[in-house]
């Protein structure tokens, strides 16, 4: 017997997210995002309230600056999504590919309360290392 997942209004919600982050759409993130939501690097401050998230995220629309993912797994139990990914953070030349599990949180009224990475430091940072050799040498940089 085979397992089909469907996929629930909160994956689809989530989903729409991380294209949004991809695009830089900051529009789209603004109506994404509750007014008390939470953002938590785990390790590093709690980034809390509406305001406070928009303004971290508005680095997005830098000159030079972006972000893409790509999703290698994706579940819902009711509404808290779990994801794991392979984030790309660009600044100019430089692209940091690392690997990340998160939990995300929606409200019935499919807002993003609670945004959670949980990343490790050892993957971070060869991202790094991997993201400044492809300066020098682009074919080395990551290829979702």
């Amino acid at each position: 017997m085979t397992d089909t997942l469907v996929p629930t209004r909160s994956i689809e919600i989530v989903e729409e997210f991380w294209d949004a982050m991809r695009r830089s759409d900051l529009a789209a993130l603004n109506l994404l995002l509750d007014d008390d939501v939470r953002w938590e690097n785990v390790g590093l401050p709690t980034v809390r309230g509406h305001a406070t998230v928009m303004r971290a995220l508005s680095s997005l629309n830098l000159p030079g600056a972006g972000f893409d993912v790509k999703i290698h797994r994706i579940t819902a139990n009711g509404n808290t999504v779990m994801t794991e990914r392979t984030d790309v953070v660009i600044v100019g030349p430089l692209h940091i590919a690392f690997w990340v599990c998160g939990v995300t949180e929606v409200s019935a009224d499919g807002k993003l309360t609670l945004w959670r990475d949980y990343a490790d430091v050892w993957n971070i940072t060869k991202g790094l290392t991997r993201g400044v050799l492809g300066i020098l040498v682009p074919a080395l940089r990551p290829k979702l």
